[in-house]
C-alpha cells in the first residue's frame, strides 16, 4: 500500500494496525505499523551494518530502527504479506483498526548512549539501536590504537557527510557509532 502523509500533527506517533486470520485457522492475529511525524529538522535515522563470515561465506546484514520518522507529504509504503510460514492469509478476514495517535518521546533517540555520565533518556527498543544493549560504555575514538577502520570510513563517507563524533566499544567484536549529517540534500 502506498500512502502520502497529510497530517501536520508533529511530535506524534501513529499506530496503524489490522487484524487477520489464516485460511483453515480460526485464531485472529494483529499486525501493527508505527511511525513518528516530526519536523524535518528533527528527523534522524540509525543504521547498523555487520558482516558475518562462516566457512568463507560472507553475509552482510543491515538494520535500521523499526519506528521511523516522517514529515508531511512524505510517501510511505506498507506491505501486507499474504504468505508466511503460518500459512496463507484469508483476504476476507483483513480488518483495519482505528488509527491510534499518541505523543512521541520528547528526546531524540540519538541522544541516548551509555556513558560514565548518567543518561536520563529512556531506552526504547523500537527506537534505539539494539547494539546499545551490547555496549558497556562508549569510548572516544582517540583512545583507539588501530584506526584503520575509522580512516577507511572517513575516506568513503567524509566527502558526503559532516562527521561529528565516532565512538566505539569492544564486545566480542568492535562496535562503532558514527554521528554524522548529510552535507547536501539527496537520495
Amino acid at each position: 500500500m502506498k500512502s502520502r502523509i497529510k497530517s501536520r500533527l508533529f511530535n506524534k506517533t501513529f499506530e496503524i494496525s489490522f487484524s487477520f486470520k489464516f485460511l483453515n485457522n480460526p485464531e485472529e492475529y494483529i499486525n501493527i505499523w508505527k511511525f513518528d511525524l516530526k519536523n524535518k529538522s528533527d528527523i534522524s535515522l540509525w543504521f547498523a551494518s555487520e558482516a558475518e563470515e562462516y566457512k568463507n561465506n560472507i553475509i552482510r546484514h543491515c538494520y535500521f530502527h523499526p519506528i521511523i520518522s516522517f514529515y508531511t507529504d512524505d510517501v510511505v509504503r506498507m506491505r501486507i504479506n499474504i504468505f508466511s510460514k503460518m500459512g496463507v492469509i484469508d483476504p476476507q478476514s483483513i480488518k483495519f483498526n482505528v488509527i491510534s495517535i499518541f505523543n512521541s518521546p520528547k528526546h531524540d533517540f540519538t541522544e541516548y548512549e551509555k556513558s560514565i555520565i548518567k543518561n536520563n533518556k529512556k531506552f526504547e527498543k523500537m527506537r534505539i539501536c539494539e547494539l546499545e544493549n551490547m555496549v558497556h560504555l562508549w569510548k572516544n575514538e582517540k583512545s583507539l590504537t588501530n584506526k584503520a577502520n575509522i580512516e577507511e570510513f572517513k575516506k568513503y563517507f567524509g566527502s558526503l557527510f559532516n562527521i561529528y563524533d565516532i565512538s566505539y566499544d569492544f564486545a566480542k567484536f568492535y562496535i562503532f557509532k558514527v554521528k554524522m549529517e548529510a552535507r547536501k540534500i539527496g537520495k
